[in-house]
């Protein structure tokens, strides 16, 4: 019987009790859980250490030989890693064969990709539409109205972009893999048989926690070799587990989680809110000219205004759909992935008394409470170091 306590900001206490059940023993693990979910274990000291994996040296052969089978595919082509430019530079632990303890640092450039076609093709769109605006509705405005409507759009933009790549620059919240000596000593501590790449993974189970009454499980990840915290997911293209995963962006590319979904959250409500605004000035702008005549000479006078404001009209539904599933989000304090798995039902669905389903054991008990907890509470330090 384990222990897990998390002081929220508001200054309750939650109290969360482990079962830990494996096939021919118990064990017992202490874990405290802080507002910034530092988790520190008598079993393990991953957090800011990177893997050593424990094979022998047929093993070691066999899983470089897989390894540069995984990097052929296409998944791999797309995705390759972040530098963390907005944590110095810190290079995310996607190698997983590394035979030195020394932290990998990336080149001093943004992202290591082999190709980043949604992200750049996000920062293409983003520009050449703030191009066309400055080009053809920009200068009429300035003199039929005032240059502070301009500038206000020119704002947003910078906005859009600095919030773009901080998002795409951070850490989301790593958990750094287990070491060697450690994931040798919880498999020990689980009679878990030493296994090659390419064999069938050994049956875990995983070890019940109970989160305000409500159980849950902590599973084993066959990859970092450890039980992960609540409400992390191994990020299948990253290769990596984040805390508090929320999903992984292609459009970013980079996954979000606890330590960059405030800025992310921020990043989709500014370009919303641009987007939004640019239409209002391009619509007004048309108006403007159809002063002159019918609305249908205002179209034949600035032809490319027409097509940007059909453009902005277009795109504008999705921003703002996912700008709003966001805010819905932060007010219950869930994350994407737990909405889509449907982790934990919430009562206006109707459906909160099947025992299948959880109530959310996370939440503060009311909006406010979520939505201060999730984009102003305390934030973490990377673990990449």
């Amino acid at each position: 019987m384990n222990s897990f306590i998390e002081r929220p900001n508001s200054g309750t206490t939650k109290t969360i009790t482990t079962t830990t059940s494996t096939t021919n023993k118990s064990t017992s693990t202490a874990t405290t859980y802080s507002t910034s979910q530092q988790y520190s274990t008598s079993t393990s000291n991953r957090m800011g250490r990177r893997l050593e994996p424990f094979r022998s040296n047929e093993a070691e052969t066999a899983a470089r030989k897989t390894i540069e089978k995984i990097k052929r595919s296409r998944m791999d082509a797309f995705f390759i890693g972040n530098c963390f430019c907005c944590d110095c530079c810190v290079w995310a632990p996607i190698n997983r064969i590394n035979n030195d303890d020394r932290p990998l640092r990336s080149k001093p450039i943004m992202v290591q990709f082999k190709s980043n076609l949604f992200f750049y093709l996000a920062l293409i769109i983003i520009m050449t539409l703030n191009a066309c605006y400055l080009i053809f509705d920009a200068r009429y405005l300035i003199n039929e109205i005032h240059l502070t409507v301009v500038i206000i759009a020119e704002v947003l933009f910078l906005l859009v972009l600095v919030t773009l790549f901080v998002t795409a620059c951070t850490d989301p919240g790593i958990l750094t893999p287990a070491t060697a000596d450690e994931a040798q000593d919880l498999e020990r501590e689980l009679d878990l048989p030493h296994w090659n790449p390419g064999d069938s993974y050994p049956s875990v189970q995983p070890r019940m926690v109970h989160i305000n009454g409500h159980p849950m499980k902590l599973k084993y990840c066959y990859t970092c070799r450890f039980f992960r915290p609540p409400r992390s997911t191994h990020c299948s293209i990253c290769n990596v587990c984040v805390d508090h995963f929320d999903h992984h962006c292609p459009w970013i590319g980079n996954c979000v989680g606890r330590r960059n979904y405030r800025v992310f959250f921020l990043f989709i409500n500014s370009l919303a809110l641009l987007g939004i605004y640019i239409g209002a000035n391009v619509l007004t702008h048309l108006i403007l000219l159809s002063r002159k005549g019918s609305f249908k000479l205002a179209i034949q006078e600035s032809p490319a205004s027409a097509v940007e404001f059909v453009i902005i009209i277009i795109a504008i539904w999705s921003v703002l759909g996912l700008a709003g599933f966001h805010c819905y989000l932060s007010l219950t304090n869930i994350t994407t992935n737990e909405d889509i798995k449907g982790t934990f039902v919430p009562k206006r669905t109707g459906v909160s008394f099947d025992p299948n389903y959880l109530e959310n054991p996370f939440t503060y008990g009311s909006s406010n409470q979520n939505c201060r907890h999730v984009l102003c509470g305390a934030r973490i330090s990377t673990r990449l170091r």
